[in-house]
């Protein structure tokens, strides 16, 4: 009995070790980012998004909410106004690439779609409806973000604090939507996390 609880003392000192020294020589890959692009494939639409993303190997898990707002005005009738705005909440399962200070990346998933429809007259509501169907959402990332610990800058001039792998990037975003609204966008992002292992 005395040598299966002195078994079971170096086991777990063991294992405490070796997680210490990984916690110190490795950090997890995670990170929340922005998209923002006003290039969609819907008539004067204007795409936001933003996204949290964890990397276990070269497995990329997101969770992400895109929002869509768009405003058409009916040429017949100038007072008449249209409003459509679609909301998106994702799962997304993908692959990630890192080489130096950028990455690449495509997932894509499953995700709830709410398109919602308001109409007005003269600005006084005439009818407004909310639609929920299901979409196969897919993203492809590039981002650039800094290739080894830097200390910290205020302002991006002044450096303070010690060597840290926390950072910020940037890059460009291809996402869309496949499902009874599809739609496909370009545009920017800008990110905040730790992007790689330091």
């Amino acid at each position: 009995m005395k040598h299966t609880y002195l078994f079971t003392v170096f086991i777990f000192l063991c294992c405490c070790r070796l997680f210490a020294q990984d916690s110190l020589k490795t950090n997890p890959i995670i990170y929340a980012d922005v998209a923002f692009s006003p290039f969609t494939s819907v008539k004067d639409g204007l795409l936001i998004s933003g996204s949290f993303s964890y990397q276990a190997g070269a497995n990329l898990f997101t969770l992400k909410a895109t929002g869509i707002g768009h405003m058409d005005r009916f040429i017949f009738n100038p007072d008449f106004d249209g409003i459509d705005t679609y909301g998106e909440a994702a799962l997304l399962y993908g692959r990630r690439w890192i080489s130096g200070g950028h990455s690449f990346s495509f997932s894509a998933g499953l995700a709830l779609e709410v398109q919602t429809a308001y109409y007005s007259y003269r600005g006084s509501p005439v009818t407004q409806s909310h639609t929920i169907y299901t979409g196969l959402p897919f993203e492809a990332e590039v981002l650039w973000f800094k290739a080894r610990r830097r200390r910290s800058r205020a302002y991006y001039i002044f450096p303070y604090g010690k060597p840290t792998g926390f950072g910020s990037s940037m890059g460009l975003n291809i996402a869309g939507n496949v499902s009874a609204h599809s739609f496909i966008s370009f545009g920017l992002v800008f990110g905040a996390g730790y992007f790689k292992r330091y």
